[in-house]
């Protein structure tokens, strides 16, 4: 039995050394294809050190960035590396490299923005169609078709100033043939207009917008984007919700006090390459709108945004004017980041060494301290409506498109709303600037008596300038724009307490919102024992009254001198209500 005991452990023994050998020579055989893996994504730092150690030697304080270094930094890529390329779009899985080759791609982006769209360095000594078609390999570097209302069709640039005009803009002619593509759009980029994009699931928020555009006496010219999948039918639908008769209180009114608007839409179809339609859905439409449309100045406003105030006043905001962005706080939800993501989107900014090397302006505060990236809060921005100088701001454009397309970049955040400040400091450029105050809750004021608090609910977000004016509304103005009723209904016993049927709750969802007043809350940090008690402070989901989600409330403590409770008066309300009327209407 002893030797029988011996001889199994040299068996065992036997087993586990050819494994172990089998082991060694697979890790052998994979490092030479590691290396091959690796070797790309560390070139783009070889070539920054070298870059940089130029500058270091040369003694050149402003750094290299018209001496040739933005030339020399792709012609190296191209020639230690001729498969050097930006992160692919349509892989969906997280491989153990894919963060770094994103980390690399935005380098790329951010050096092209600076060198080639913020300014226009001599490209003569390199293949710059070739560099953007890397950088870019979703577009075709074709502009988009401008159609007005009228059938007036142009494959140019059209010129709309203060009353829209049938000239056009010649892509190149005030910039050299040579120069970047995106910097020959920027130069031609004129006049002021608001730009939302649109699909077929987006027309009736559209239509509703134009009446709300034609009461606020709106003279910006429009331009609606979209990638050729918008139907003859559903032009013409908002065509005539934007120019054709409105009756406004039951006054039949002149033609000319109806303010019809100049409407263009924008087809974006051949501008994005066939394979990468697919790419730009739901949220990602928004950036196409964003690049696509003709504006130097633009109000980027989501299809269920509703405007309080003439829409060309927002051009005269103090942030926008300082800086050419003006942006709009989020609520103020205590929802947080991963650690291992908020390491990620600082690895995205500039490294010290591109500073110095291409002269990328230096961040500041306004990045590192803001509550996402100090305090990892994941709510910042809502862009419902975003207001923003394209020809100051294109670079950082550029990479918030083109990062909302990775997963990585994506999935960490909600939709595209981050993205746009981020895009900006990411490219380096701080030149924009928040709305002093966060998100509001709009709506009827009630009263929580166990914690003797006043509070709203509603689905709504509302934005107010610093004089606690009410400039603009998101999410539609009805109780709930999702069509979830009968889920809502099945699942919760609350909402079947309250309302008799599907339809009783599915009328009230499609019924006007009511408005008294509004309350803005800071974030609020409860304890466990708070929470435990059932504490009731600054915003909190509530899920019970239905609309999937969708409901948030705000709560409002008169000892808390942050907190602002706005009761309104009968003018504001008769002013809000009428709005929401011509909203709402059929």
């Amino acid at each position: 039995m002893p030797s029988l005991g011996r001889r199994w452990c040299r068996i065992r023994r036997l087993k586990r050394l050819t494994c172990l050998l089998l082991l060694v020579s697979l890790l052998i055989y994979l490092m030479q294809f590691a290396d091959k893996m690796v070797e790309p994504l560390l070139l783009s730092d070889s070539i920054l050190n070298s870059l940089h150690e130029k500058v270091t030697h040369s003694g050149n304080t402003v750094g290299m960035a018209n001496n040739n270094a933005c030339t020399e930094y792709f012609n190296s890529l191209f020639s230690k590396n001729s498969d050097w390329s930006i992160r692919n779009f349509t892989d969906k899985r997280k491989s153990l490299f894919s963060e770094r080759h994103i980390i690399n791609s935005v380098r790329y982006l951010r050096i092209y923005g600076h060198c080639f769209v913020r300014v226009s360095n001599p490209t003569d000594e390199l293949d710059i169609g070739e560099v953007e078609r890397r950088l870019f390999p979703a577009f075709t570097q074709k502009l988009p078709i401008f159609y007005r209302w009228d059938g007036v069709s142009l494959e140019e640039f059209p010129v709309l100033g203060k009353h829209s005009s049938t000239k056009k803009a010649v892509l190149g002619e005030t910039a050299a043939s040579s120069a970047a593509f995106w910097y020959r759009m920027k130069e031609n980029f004129n006049g002021r207009g608001i730009v939302i994009s649109m699909g077929m699931s987006g027309v009736d928020e559209v239509k509703r917008l134009m009446k709300v555009l034609r009461v606020l006496q709106n003279t910006l010219p429009i331009q609606i984007v979209h990638k050729g999948d918008i139907s003859a039918s559903s032009i013409n639908e908002v065509v005539d919700a934007g120019r054709g008769h409105l009756n406004i209180d039951g006054k039949d009114q002149p033609y000319e006090s109806q303010y019809p608007q100049d409407i263009w839409f924008v087809n974006a179809g051949r501008s994005l390459k066939s394979e990468s339609l697919d790419l730009f859905n739901r949220f990602s439409n928004k950036w196409v709108a964003s690049l696509f449309n003709s504006f130097e100045e633009m109000i980027l406003m989501d299809t269920d945004a509703v405007p309080f105030i003439k829409p060309e006043t927002l051009f005269d905001a103090q942030q926008y004017k300082e800086t050419g962005a003006y942006f709009f706080k989020d609520r103020p939800i205590g929802e947080f980041l991963k650690s291992s993501d908020l390491k990620f989107f600082k690895k995205l900014l500039p490294l010290e060494k591109e500073y110095s090397t291409f002269d990328i302006p230096r961040l500041t505060g306004l990045t590192f301290e803001n509550d996402f990236m100090k305090s990892s809060y994941k709510h910042l921005m809502e862009s419902g409506i975003v207001i923003m100088k394209r020809s100051s701001h294109l670079p950082g454009l550029l990479i918030s498109a083109t990062m909302q397309l990775w997963k990585e970049v994506s999935e960490p955040i909600y939709g595209d709303k981050e993205l746009f400040w981020l895009g900006q400091s990411i490219s380096g450029n701080e030149e924009y600037r928040f709305n002093k105050n966060a998100a509001g809750a709009i709506g009827i004021f009630n009263k929580d008596e166990r914690s003797n608090a006043d509070y709203i609910c509603s689905t709504q977000i509302a934005h107010f300038s610093e004089d606690l004016q009410l400039l603009w509304t998101n999410g539609g103005l009805r109780n709930c724009k999702k069509g979830t009723s009968q889920i809502d209904f099945d699942k919760n016993k609350f909402l079947r307490q309250k309302y008799r049927s599907v339809t009783d709750l599915k009328n009230y969802y499609e019924s006007p919102i009511e408005v008294n007043g509004a309350i803005l809350t800071h974030r609020q940090k409860l304890s466990i024992l708070q929470r435990l008690s059932g504490a009731r402070s600054g915003y909190q989901k509530c899920s019970k009254m239905g609309c999937i989600g969708y409901v948030w409330c705000a709560y409002y403590h008169s000892d808390n001198k942050d907190n602002i409770a706005m009761h309104f008066t009968d003018g504001e309300i008769d002013k809000i209500n009428s709005l929401i009327k011509i909203w709402t209407a059929v």
